[in-house]
């Protein structure tokens, strides 16, 4: 029994005295999660960040929700969603339907905010190299994908409600967010220049492991599908 409270007292010696060696033991790096400061110092943690906006994109032209566009006319019917809410304009911020799960106003608004954030934060990483990738640098690809992320939010915005709030900053908790709708015209002037701003840094193909993310293509026609739905006189 002596033995044991012997070697126990001395364990709980060794414990404290390794601990007390290290200065900061309290101030530890979190294990499940990066800090911001990890995140924006590291261009893997930043591609990483971008492609978190790419996953949270929904693709309804090609049921990738299980939505098809036909269901928003007489072409099919789906009794799940809520497209009779849709097709007589009773769709509003705060009746959006629990059903609704395509061009989620908040989800949108939140990727929107994902996008703010990459650009008040990437003018401030010093850690690019000059390494060039199917002839653009990397930061400029990365500034073009979020300049189309954004104008793509914001096409299913306007799509969807008409002239919306065009919010270019990250929000935080203790601002304004009860903000005024900017006009349609407005609207797809901001689209039409992040769409203009993309071509202008992306490059014309991707391959390899980038393949399949945005190119110029993506953005011309992007910005020419906005522009053709803009002057239809359906809107």
């Amino acid at each position: 029994m002596k033995k044991i409270i012997k070697y126990s007292m001395l364990f709980i010696s060794v414990v404290v005295i390794t601990a007390s060696c290290k200065k900061d033991f309290l101030n530890t790096e979190p294990l499940t999660a990066f800090s911001d400061i990890a995140v924006w110092s590291d261009p893997i943690l930043i591609q990483t960040f971008i492609d978190g906006i790419y996953s949270n994109l929904n693709n309804p032209a090609n049921g990738g929700d299980g939505v098809l566009k036909g269901e928003f006319v007489d072409e099919m019917h789906d009794q799940w969603y809520s497209f009779f809410d849709f097709n007589n304009s009773l769709l509003t911020p705060d009746n959006n339907n629990a059903n609704w799960f395509h061009e989620n106003w908040a989800k949108l608004y939140k990727n929107v905010r994902a996008c703010n954030l990459f650009f008040d934060k990437i003018d401030g990483v010093t850690t690019f190299d000059n390494t060039l990738t199917n002839g653009v640098l990397l930061e400029d690809r990365m500034k073009g994908e979020v300049h189309f992320l954004r104008a793509n939010l914001y096409s299913q915005l306007v799509s969807l409600y008409g002239g919306v709030p065009l919010v270019k900053i990250a929000l935080g908790l203790n601002d304004e967010v009860s903000l005024p709708r900017d006009t349609y015209a407005d609207c797809i002037q901001f689209i039409v220049d992040e769409c203009d701003a993309a071509a202008s840094l992306l490059p014309i193909v991707e391959s390899g492991k980038n393949q399949g993310r945005v190119t110029k293509g993506a953005a011309l026609t992007l910005k020419t599908r906005v522009l053709l739905s803009a002057a239809s006189d359906f809107v």
